[in-house]
This record gives structure tokens, sequence and C-alpha cells, in this order.
């Protein structure tokens, strides 16, 4: 699933440059976090197999989170790392990008520390049964939000 990942990855990227090239750098970032919240929803559907009750196969739901996600995440991405691009004096864009790319990774690297933390907080997320792991999926996607408005929050005063 990788490879079809990576190609959406570049879908995102074209994405962006012929649609929302024109928004401004806020705009993006809102509708990109509504997307990604909703997109960030489907991981509870997967997990309550509400998808299998509506038709949905495993295989394809998975094969649409690979094609969508990698898409939504350049969109969110891509604002900051142009207007990085655009505030960065000459001559050292690379190494501005490296320190971009080196923290973002950092992040998903706590985030998946935090996310095992958690599992084991929740305690009986553990196979065949999966008990409490639909109230882990809730967790991060109020955590997420939560992000999101504190945000705004701040950015409003």
């Amino acid at each position: 699933m990788d490879a079809v990942a990576y190609v959406f990855l570049l879908c995102g990227t074209i994405v962006y440059q012929k649609f929302f090239s024109k928004w401004t750098y806020r705009g993006i970032f809102i509708l990109a976090q509504v997307l990604l919240v909703g997109f960030n929803l489907l991981d509870l559907i997967w997990v309550t197999r509400l998808n299998v009750k509506l038709g949905i196969s495993d295989k394809l739901f998975l094969f649409g989170e690979e094609v969508f996600g990698p898409i939504l995440m350049r969109l969110a991405l891509m604002p900051m790392l142009i207007l990085s691009a655009k505030l960065c004096p000459p001559g050292v864009e690379a190494t501005l990008f490296a320190l971009n790319m080196g923290l973002s990774n950092f992040g998903v690297s706590v985030g998946r520390y935090l996310g095992v933390f958690c599992l084991e907080m929740f305690g009986g997320i553990e196979g065949p049964e999966f008990k409490n792991l639909q109230w882990f999926v809730l967790l991060r996607l109020r955590t997420f939000t939560s992000v999101v408005a504190t945000r705004s929050i701040v950015e409003a005063s």
C-alpha cells in the first residue's frame, strides 16, 4: 500500500497547485483540518465494523484510506512549506525544509509513543476482541479537534 500512498501524495501536491494555490494559507489550513477530522471518523467506522454492515469490504475501505489520507496530509502541509519558503532568507531553503521535515518526523514519533501509552492506559485493546478500541479512536479524534479549536481561539485573541 505504500506505493499507492506515495502516488497519491504526489496527487495531493498537484491538487494543491491546481485548486488551492490562490487561497489564503489560513483558509487552506482550516479546510484541511475540517477534512482531516472527517477523515479520522473513518477509523471509527472501520473499528465499529460499520463499513461491513454497509457492504464495503475491509480491503476496499482501507484502500480508500490509503488514497485520500496522503492527499489530505499534503493539503495540510503545503501552506506551511510554501510560507516557510517565502519567509526564508535566500540560500538556506534546503536547511529550513530539512528542519521542517525533521520536526515533522519527530512529532510523528512522539505521537506514536503517546498512542502506545494511551493504549496501555485503556486496557482491553488486545486481539482478538479489541473491546475498548472505539474509545481510543474517539479520544484521538477529541484530542485532534481540541488542538484545532485551541489554535483557532488563540489566533482570534
